[in-house]
């Protein structure tokens, strides 16, 4: 009775899952708390809005609403609220369903998250004197002032950052 002993193996595996409470779900599937089933995620620009009891099937999936995003499939009952720009930043790419809102300093300020500056954006530096630019203030980094080549001395770059004096 071959098929006997492969029910029987079977009801074992099946005894053992639910005593242990562990639940063995197919990947793009999460365990239901407190279920022993497996639900697919939603996709990415939605939430989990009602769990399914329906093993390997989708609960009701809700889409963000305007100023949340989910990036990635996901199991989560709520999406998450979108990054907000501070009034020294501009807004690079606004927020979706599906991405969180992208800030970065305003034009002629860059972004210091040095221990010294505390995650702030500073005016940029002006060279000044024999100095000349060797790499101009973006978004990300202050300028880079270096001797002026013309003074005979070459180029030295100044690698001191100067808070500039509002």
């Amino acid at each position: 009775m071959p098929g006997m002993r492969a029910v029987f193996l079977c009801w074992i595996l099946i005894e053992v899952a639910v005593a242990t409470g562990q639940t063995s779900c197919n990947p793009g599937e999460y365990e239901v708390p407190g279920d022993l089933s497996c639900s697919r995620f939603c996709p990415a620009g939605y939430y989990v809005s009602r769990p399914i009891n329906q093993d390997h099937h989708i609960g009701a999936c809700s889409q963000c609403e305007s100023g949340t995003f989910r990036a990635h499939p996901n199991e989560q009952t709520q999406c998450t609220p979108c990054a907000q720009c501070r009034e020294d930043q501009e807004v690079v790419k606004r927020c979706s369903a599906t991405s969180d809102q992208e800030c970065q300093c305003q034009q002629g300020k860059f972004y210091c998250d040095s221990v010294d500056c505390r995650e702030s954006c500073f005016r940029c530096t002006r060279c000044e004197g024999n100095s000349a630019v060797l790499q101009p203030c973006n978004a990300t980094s202050n300028t880079i002032c270096a001797i002026n080549p013309q003074s005979g001395k070459g180029l030295i770059p100044s690698l001191k950052f100067i808070k500039a004096k509002d």
